[in-house]
């Protein structure tokens, strides 16, 4: 099952702002380093609509 036909979506050029994200730990927001890995988890899929975060 398909809620809705994909988007087109663009290609970008360029580069967008520098990411920065919250450190729990010290409660500051924190740039991130190129080449830094980073995961994320995601609570599962949501069967009546389309995936998000």
């Amino acid at each position: 099952m398909q809620a809705w036909s994909a988007p087109s979506v663009p290609e970008l050029t360029g580069r967008g702002p520098q990411l920065r994200l919250y450190d729990s730990a010290d409660r500051q927001v924190r740039p991130v380093s190129p080449g830094s890995t980073a995961t994320m988890y995601v609570c599962g899929i949501t069967p009546y609509d389309a995936t998000h975060l």
